[in-house]
């Protein structure tokens, strides 16, 4: 006869998924609200939202464009009467207005800015799936471990809140997507997510320097395999660099910012925060380092681009612009849980 405890597991299982999901969508939620609230967001004039939405934002951040196309995108597929409706109601509403203001959009974007909010929010929903599929995928962790190990990861996002743009959560969604088809070897779901990261912002281009190195690595037997996909991608970047470079040329800025002299103001009004900065940097170092040779090669191969993201917070970032490492989260989390857990490889 079967055990009575063995019938009620799938029972058990969605509930517990049930209420895992719950608690992630309160937790977006107040991220996302403490996200408008507290990261400037919108705030820089070469980024403004409107600019975003209509192409008119300088270079670089008018070239990340994913956001912005797909949020308009959503408001050319509503039907006029219902477009209408949702922006009377809006406008009706002091609270969403009160938010939207802080947003820093405009009134007569108002409806377009709540869209971003709703995409914003599934990317960070879309993180934590991601987050899970990774982890579950490299290492070996019991279901109720993964849950409060994806619920640490999502609260731990708020060090980045110090500065923020509409396109962070979607670069923290895809690069981490990308990363989680790789470990699975489904390549086919790795390129279309590759050439979506690419379409939100430039840095997915690391995603390719993980990939040649690793794939090489994976797909021994078939060569052709290997080839057809690193040609598709660098065919990708190709045409979405001619792409950006026909509809934007003609927009103010250029491809990179250099604040070096505002992060030397930083540092003479705070000289303690580059020890802090320090401090941190060698902790995480050491975590990462940590029994290297058991963490999963996928992981250890994506430290590739752990450097090329510091030189880029060092030379074109500013020191509290922390976010500059959305792309390095998921891969810090798991060359550190590397030296704690085991590997599904061994």
């Amino acid at each position: 006869m079967r055990d009575p405890k063995a019938n009620m597991e799938p029972f058990f299982n969605l509930i517990r998924q049930v209420i895992f999901w719950a608690v992630i969508a309160v937790i977006c939620l107040m991220l996302l609200f403490t996200f408008i609230q507290v990261s400037g967001v919108n705030n820089n004039s070469s980024a403004g939202f409107e600019d975003m939405l209509t192409g008119k934002a300088a270079q670089p951040y008018v070239n990340r464009l994913l956001i912005p196309w797909v949020d308009r995108l959503v408001i050319a597929c509503m039907p006029d009467a219902l477009q209408r409706e949702l922006r009377q109601q809006i406008d009706r509403n002091p609270a969403l207005l009160s938010l939207v203001q802080q947003y820093r959009a405009p009134t007569n974007f108002a409806l377009e800015a709540v869209i971003s909010w709703i995409l914003m929010g599934l990317c960070l929903a879309g993180f934590c799936w991601a987050f899970r599929m990774l982890i579950s995928t490299v290492y070996v962790l019991r279901a109720v471990g993964l849950d409060l190990l994806c619920i640490i990861a999502l609260l731990g996002l708020v060090i980045f809140f110090g500065f923020g743009y509409i396109y962070d959560f979607s670069s923290l969604f895809f690069f981490t997507l990308a990363l989680a088809y790789l470990a699975r070897q489904k390549w086919l779901s790795y390129s279309l997510t590759f050439v979506l990261a690419l379409l939100n912002k430039e840095t997915a281009v690391l995603l390719f320097f993980i990939f040649i190195p690793y794939a090489w690595m994976t797909l021994k037997r078939s060569r052709s395999t290997f080839f057809l996909l690193a040609g598709g991608q660098l065919s990708a970047l190709l045409a979405i660099r001619w792409m950006l470079t026909r509809l934007y040329s003609g927009n103010p800025g250029a491809l990179v910012e250099i604040h070096t002299y505002e992060s030397g103001l930083i540092l003479q009004a705070f000289p303690g925060l580059v020890i802090l900065l320090m401090a941190v940097g060698i902790l995480l170092a050491g975590l990462i380092a940590f029994r290297w040779n058991r963490k999963p090669i996928l992981l250890r191969w994506s430290a590739v681009a752990l450097p090329p993201l510091l030189i880029l917070y060092l030379v074109f970032g500013l020191l509290t612009e922390i976010r500059v490492f959305y792309e390095a989260y998921p891969i810090v989390w798991g060359l550190t849980l590397g030296g704690f857990l085991r590997s599904q490889n061994g």
